[in-house]
């Protein structure tokens, strides 16, 4: 019997009973949603599995085609050079501080603007809705000359003019490149990096917050700041964690910011020349050797986000719901 005639005798999916057809769909979806997942998952795993088998090769089985995915032997001699050519014990806590410093301000900032934003109506709120969704969607390269050169010559908002006539004439300005406040300072003003998304997620959060919490406390005495500091911040703890978990993750991954403004002491702007600092170091033309210790860097890179990931896996997609970043 060959397969159409197989096919031919199987029974017609019309004449089956509700509960049959039920069980046939549901069967049907689960094996391609598993499908979906098993292909999502490769698409999303492979470059991390690829990572972790060339930063634990030899150089010598770089080349060697009976390896594919598992090496003969493990080295870790790749992650040692790594950490040397990244200046990991410099590069590391300079980019950790920066990391958590701007995220927290910008946490703490974001938050008041949202909340004032989405709970106060006054003239030009709309203007200024229009100018938050501009810095989401104005590409950053359009605003990184006049950046550069406020953070060139920093005058402290202005203050820098009044000294001028004991400074030679001069404003007093101060360089802020090279220094984490090129990164801190914006944060702590809430217009660092993707600042405007983080306000409209604080914004969605407060739409969906009752309003009647803080009629109460108002009937209670209590002002604007004691509401949002003893009512509101309390029911805050999902949109505060997607907050701080996307905020994480934007500032150690980000390389054009910090290319511009700390070109020698960031993690990820060390890491993109790590190939040529292996190449004017050995003065070799062997391209494996190279690869090794980059794909050693990279997971080096990236291991301290996983690992915040792995711990607030769980309580992050819980969040995203409550948030209505969806909605």
């Amino acid at each position: 019997m060959n397969l159409l005639q197989r096919f031919k005798q199987l029974p017609d999916l019309q004449q089956l009973p509700p509960a049959a057809k039920r069980r046939v769909a549901d069967g049907i979806w689960a094996v391609a949603r598993a499908v979906l997942m098993l292909g999502l998952s490769f698409i999303i795993l492979y470059p991390l599995l690829y990572m972790i088998s060339m930063s634990l090769r030899p150089v010598n089985e770089m080349a060697d085609p009976s390896v594919i995915w598992v090496p003969k032997s493990l080295t870790l001699d790749n992650f040692k050079r790594a950490v040397v050519y990244l200046n990991f014990q410099s590069t590391l806590p300079y980019t950790a501080i920066v990391t958590l410093a701007s995220t927290v301000l910008q946490m703490a900032s974001a938050a008041l603007a949202g909340y004032g934003m989405s709970r106060t109506k006054f003239k030009g709120q709309k203007v200024l809705f229009v100018l938050l969704l501009l810095t989401i969607i104005v590409p950053p390269q359009n605003i990184v000359v006049s950046l550069y050169r406020q953070y060139r010559n920093f005058n402290f908002f202005g203050l820098g003019y009044l000294a001028a006539p004991f400074n030679g004439g001069l404003p007093f300005t101060v360089s802020l490149i090279d220094s984490p406040f090129s990164m801190i300072l914006p944060a702590m003003f809430a217009s660092g990096i993707r600042s405007g998304l983080v306000i409209y997620i604080y914004m969605q959060f407060f739409k969906g917050l009752p309003k009647e919490l803080e009629d109460a406390a108002y009937v209670d005495g209590c002002g604007s700041f004691k509401t949002f500091a003893y009512i509101v911040i309390p029911n805050m703890a999902a949109v505060l964690l997607t907050v701080f978990v996307f905020s994480i993750v934007w500032y150690w991954t980000d390389f054009y910011y910090a290319s511009m403004f700390s070109p020698r002491f960031a993690l990820s702007t060390v890491l993109s020349g790590i190939g040529a600092q292996i190449g004017f170091d050995t003065q070799t033309s062997n391209p494996f050797e190279s690869m090794a210790v980059t794909q050693a860097g990279c997971l080096l890179f990236i291991l301290p986000l996983l690992i915040v990931y792995l711990f607030l896996q769980r309580h992050f997609v819980q969040s995203i719901d409550k948030t209505g970043i969806t909605g």
